[in-house]
């Protein structure tokens, strides 16, 4: 960022992360009302809009923050919950075929050298 700040190149932009006004909405601390409405998301399960990271674009778990529905005190603290070997393979037909993706994803994403 320092580099950027005195003339460098700008970091990567991304368009901002979508609401989805039709879900029940979910608990936000920011909001003086404590409740925002969720966030809109893919048929991949994942959030549309904002910085795609490889972790989360190219990813081998669910991670959900708060406002989730998930056991326990999941929907204050978000909660990761692992695919299947069964979800896996149908995202990700062979290991070169998630390395391929992720790599992609991580050049999307990453400022250019220098």
């Amino acid at each position: 960022m320092n580099k950027w700040i005195r003339g460098g190149t700008p970091p990567p932009t991304a368009s901002r992360m979508e609401r989805d006004f039709t879900a029940p909405p979910v608990y936000d601390p920011t909001v003086p009302s404590g409740l925002a409405p969720a966030y809109a998301k893919g048929a991949n399960g994942l959030t549309l809009g904002g910085i795609q990271l490889a972790e989360y674009d190219y990813s081998t778990a669910i991670n959900e923050g708060a406002g989730t529905t998930g056991p326990g005190i999941c929907g204050l603290t978000g909660m990761h919950q692992w695919y299947t070997d069964q979800e896996l393979a149908a995202r990700y037909p062979d290991p070169d075929a998630y390395l391929r993706g992720a790599h992609s994803s991580l050049r999307a994403t990453s400022p250019p050298a220098g």
